[in-house]
C-alpha cells in the first residue's frame, strides 16, 4: 500500500467528503495492516476515553496496538 503526501487543505476536504456528523467517526486506513479504522474504534479498543485523548493516534497508530 502506497503512502500519499497531501496538503492540510486536501486532508480537510477528504475528511468532509466522508459525510459523517461526529469527528470521532472519521475513517482512516491503517498504513500497517490496511484496515479502515475510526476514532470510535480507537476509543472502543481502549486507546483513550474521549476523542481528545485518541486524536493523536488517528491515521497513525493501529487499533491493533490496543486489542
Amino acid at each position: 500500500m502506497a503512502t500519499r503526501t497531501i496538503t492540510l487543505e486536501e486532508f480537510k476536504t477528504e475528511l468532509k467528503a466522508q459525510g459523517v456528523r461526529s469527528h470521532e467517526h472519521f475513517a482512516f486506513r491503517c498504513v500497517m495492516c490496511g484496515t479502515v479504522q475510526s476514532g470510535r474504534d480507537l476509543i472502543d479498543a481502549g486507546a483513550g476515553e474521549t476523542f481528545d485523548e485518541i486524536e493523536r493516534f488517528l491515521g497513525f497508530s493501529c487499533v491493533g496496538r490496543w486489542t
